[in-house]
């Protein structure tokens, strides 16, 4: 991370690294979360769990990689922030 990256980060918790997975790669992980926006909280998969009560305009899931860890891989995101 360059200076001001480590700065957001350990401002806000978080740093946005923009271009850092493939477009294919963003696709593929919508598709998971389209798909447990639609679920009801007691069909998620082991693991995941909503981490605020559920409201019409907002869904805060938590673990949502054990939803499909084959597509919810952050390898990528490891590898480019390293």
């Amino acid at each position: 991370m360059n200076e001001e990256q480590h700065y957001l980060f350990d401002t806000l918790g978080y740093v946005v690294v923009k271009q850092a997975l493939a477009p294919e790669k963003v696709a593929a992980i919508n598709q998971v979360m389209e798909r447990l926006e639609q679920m009801p909280a007691a069909d998620y998969p082991d693991g995941v769990c909503l981490g605020k009560e559920r409201s019409d305009n907002a869904l805060y899931l938590s673990n949502i990689v054990e939803a499909d860890p084959v597509r919810m891989t952050w390898s990528t995101i490891r590898r480019c922030c390293r």
